[in-house]
C-alpha cells in the first residue's frame, strides 16, 4: 500500500528517484507552491512514464519537465474536446441532411423503428421521473412523437454513433457518404478520456502495441504520404493515432473554411508551445521522434 505524502515528502521521493529540482528550471519550493496550488502530486509524476529508468533512477528528468508535460496535457486536452464535439455537431449535422434528401424517411418512423430495440439512457431516465431541467420540456413535448431532429439532441455521443450506424445501414447509403464507425467510437474514445481529465500525454513513449485495431483510412493517408515506414508502428501507440484518427474525420467532415482556419491555428499554437523549450524534451529521443511524426502527419491530415 501506498503511503500518503506531504508536499515536501512527495518532493523527498522524487529526489530519491532521480528527479532534479534546479533553480534556474524549478526549485524545490517552486515545486512546492506548483503542487501546492496548479496540479497534485500523482498526476504530475505520471508523466515521469516518459523518460527511462535505470536501477530506481530516473535519467535526465527534471521536476519543471513534468511540469511542462502537464500543462502540455491540459492543452492538448482542450483541443481534443473542442474538436471532438465538433465532431458531434457535424454528425448530427450530416444526419439531418440525409433525412431530408432521402425520400424513403419521414423523419419519424426511422426513430420509433430505433426504439422498437433502443432505449437512449435520457428516455429511460425520464420514464422514471429522474429527467434533468435541459430535456425535459423537449421530451414532454415530443415524447410519444419524436423526429429525428429531436431525437438525436436527447444522444450520448456513443448512442448518436449507434443510431447513424443504424441509420447507414438501414437505408444504405453508400460508402463515400458514411463516416467509418470505427473512427466515430475511436473519437468517442479520446473525447471522453478528455472529458473527465485523465492524463493523456504519460503514454507517449509507451512501447507498440502489436495487436492495436487503428483505423485503415488514416493508414492509408499516411502511407500514400511516404509515411508508411514510420507508420506502421507509429499508429501502433493509442494516444498518437486516437489524436490523428480524429484530425482526419474532422477534416473531412468539417466544410467551414473559417472554423477550419481556427482550429489549425489553435494545433498550431499547441506545437509551439511545445518548443518553446526543446532543450527539456531533445535528450529523449522517443519523445522526439514521435512529437515530429505526430506534427508531420497533423500537417499531411490538415493540407
Amino acid at each position: 500500500m501506498k503511503t500518503k505524502l506531504s508536499i515536501k515528502e512527495q518532493i523527498e521521493h522524487m529526489k530519491a528517484q532521480g528527479i532534479k529540482f534546479t533553480d534556474d528550471l524549478c526549485s524545490e519550493l517552486e515545486a512546492e507552491k506548483f503542487l501546492e496550488n496548479s496540479n497534485y502530486f500523482f498526476k504530475v509524476k505520471s508523466f515521469a512514464k516518459n523518460y527511462e529508468k535505470v536501477n530506481g533512477q530516473y535519467k535526465n528528468l527534471e521536476f519543471e519537465y513534468l511540469r511542462k508535460f502537464s500543462i502540455l496535457d491540459t492543452i492538448l486536452k482542450n483541443i481534443i474536446l473542442e474538436i471532438s464535439l465538433l465532431c458531434e455537431h457535424l454528425l448530427k449535422t450530416k444526419l439531418c441532411y440525409q433525412s431530408s434528401i432521402n425520400s424513403d424517411d419521414d423523419g419519424y418512423e426511422i426513430v420509433k423503428d430505433y426504439l422498437n430495440n433502443n432505449i437512449p439512457k435520457t428516455i429511460l431516465l425520464y420514464n422514471e421521473g429522474k429527467i434533468h431541467y435541459y430535456s425535459k420540456a423537449m421530451l414532454d413535448k415530443y415524447r410519444n412523437n419524436m423526429p429525428i431532429w429531436v431525437f438525436i439532441e436527447i444522444l450520448t455521443f456513443g448512442e448518436l454513433i449507434k443510431f447513424y450506424d443504424y441509420y447507414t445501414k438501414k437505408y444504405h447509403i453508400q460508402s463515400r457518404d458514411r463516416i467509418n464507425i470505427f473512427d466515430l467510437y475511436t473519437i468517442k474514445s479520446i473525447r471522453n478520456i478528455s472529458a473527465h481529465n485523465i492524463c493523456i500525454l504519460h503514454t507517449f513513449t509507451m512501447p507498440y502495441i502489436d495487436n492495436f485495431r487503428f483505423s485503415f483510412r488514416l493508414k492509408s493517408l499516411l502511407d500514400n504520404k511516404n509515411l508508411i515506414s514510420r507508420t506502421s508502428n507509429q499508429i501502433k501507440i493509442p494516444i498518437i493515432h486516437d489524436f490523428l484518427c480524429l484530425l482526419y474525420i474532422y477534416k473531412n467532415i468539417c466544410k467551414s473554411i473559417e472554423t477550419k482556419t481556427m482550429i489549425k491555428n489553435k494545433i498550431d499554437s499547441f506545437f509551439n508551445e511545445c518548443e518553446k523549450y526543446p532543450e527539456y524534451f531533445c535528450k529523449n529521443t522517443i519523445i522526439k521522434s514521435r512529437y515530429e511524426f505526430v506534427k508531420k502527419s497533423t500537417s499531411i491530415i490538415l493540407s
